[in-house]
């Protein structure tokens, strides 16, 4: 429930309540790939890309899907050009 919310103030542009959300999804659920995919969506909007490739990288780690979905989704345009995130999405590092 507090990811499918997190999902609604993403879309609605309140991150600070969208990484509420989420991070109270891993912690209630830390095998949810995609609060941690979706956690790392927030954080690249707000122009966090540590965090945001923390995120990431757990949520490859749980399920490499996520792998090729961060290569085109449009949340991580901001933070592309970040070592971290291609450090992430290089084809050498897919899991």
């Amino acid at each position: 429930a507090y990811a499918n919310r997190g999902r609604a103030h993403l879309k609605q542009g309140n991150l600070s309540s969208a990484a509420a959300d989420y991070t109270r999804a891993v912690g209630l659920d830390p095998n949810d790939a995609m609060a941690y995919y979706y956690g790392a969506c927030v954080y690249a909007v707000s122009g966090d890309a540590e965090q945001a490739c923390d995120w990431l990288a757990q949520a490859i780690e749980l399920d490499s899907s996520f792998w090729d979905s961060a290569r085109t989704e449009p949340d991580f345009d901001s933070i592309r050009d970040a070592s971290c995130f291609q450090s992430l999405v290089t084809e050498k590092t897919m899991p």
